[in-house]
């Protein structure tokens, strides 16, 4: 693997994976790198505008060892490092608040030009909710629609899962590194996903699982992709999480109804009536990416299986 990703991921471990200290560091130095070869003195001359005075200590050890310790364990993943810099990281994830520097990818990730969907919803979801998740993601994966989750269980299984089956493409964001395995059960799909897509994590390899870790991991969720599908939450809910951060960063925000007697349900209709598209099918979510040009083949399908007793003004 390329000795700059090194660099990148020796100031990731200093500064604890901090994506805001990585950008007020990258604000002074071009590149890592630039940092790890600079003078003591610029470095000391830092303390309280980038470093605390123990990270100033690690910057200035200069010692790759780690680093090149998470190269070696990311080699054997058969896994990539993506830096913030490269062309090949995704353009919408550039763009968002706090963007994660470093990604950590096995498979690949959706192409600038394709249509990216994320399907969220409850772990514990109703039998209701995953047959609606797999549903909609079976059609809009079969039209080519690149579908993200975060490969948990509930929702995001069946969203994965009914991706895959259709021959699509998935997209699994993990709030763990990607030798971690969480929760196991997920274990075939995460491997599935990799012959399907892919999957990333903005952490390094051995990072457990953690509460707090997760509504960061939302947010490369939501800022991958052109829209959002709340499929069914609580009126507490990660999920609820990821719409707002949706609508933080300028994506579209579905929502598919539920029985309103169920409390798997209250999240997604609050956000209909707060304005949240309605999902009843398919057409709902890709009629708002037409402008886009990136849902041609839905559009040539749909008038192919037209009846041929509509004529034009009809059919439109």
């Amino acid at each position: 693997m390329h000795e700059t990703y090194c660099f990148w991921v020796w100031l990731y471990r200093i500064l604890g994976m901090d994506n805001h200290k990585m950008a007020n560091v990258l604000s002074h130095f071009e590149t890592p790198q630039q940092l790890f070869e600079a003078p003591d003195a610029t470095i000391v001359s830092l303390l309280g505008t980038c470093f605390s005075k123990l990270e100033a200590d690690k910057v200035l050890k200069r010692d790759l060892r780690d680093a090149q310790n998470v190269l070696v364990q990311t080699a054997n993943l058969g896994a990539k490092i993506i830096t913030i810099t490269e062309a090949s990281y995704p353009e919408r994830l550039r763009n968002i608040f706090d963007p994660p520097h470093l990604l950590f990818v096995q498979g690949e990730l959706p192409e600038q030009d394709t249509l990216t969907i994320a399907m969220v919803g409850s772990r514990t979801a109703s039998y209701y909710g995953k047959k609606m998740a797999a549903q909609l993601s079976k059609q809009l994966a079969a039209k080519g629609v690149f579908i993200v989750s975060g490969m948990a269980r509930g929702i995001d299984g069946a969203a994965h899962q009914a991706a895959i089956e259709a021959s699509g493409r998935t997209l699994g964001v993990l709030g763990c590194g990607l030798d971690i395995f969480y929760p196991y059960d997920t274990r075939k799909i995460r491997e599935q996903a990799i012959s399907h897509g892919g999957i990333v994590t903005e952490l390094l390899p051995g990072t457990q699982p953690q509460a707090h870790i997760f509504p960061n991991r939302n947010r490369i969720i939501t800022g991958i992709s052109h829209g959002v599908v709340i499929v069914e939450a609580p009126e507490k809910s990660g999920a609820l999480i990821s719409a707002e951060l949706a609508n933080q960063q300028g994506r579209e925000v579905f929502a598919i109804p539920g029985n309103i007697d169920f409390e798997g349900s209250v999240g997604a209709n609050r956000l209909i009536k707060q304005g949240a598209k309605m999902v009843t099918e398919v057409s709902d979510i890709l009629e708002e990416f037409e402008h886009l040009g990136l849902t041609v083949q839905y559009i040539q399908d749909e008038k192919s299986t037209m009846p041929v007793c509509l004529n034009e003004e009809e059919q439109a």
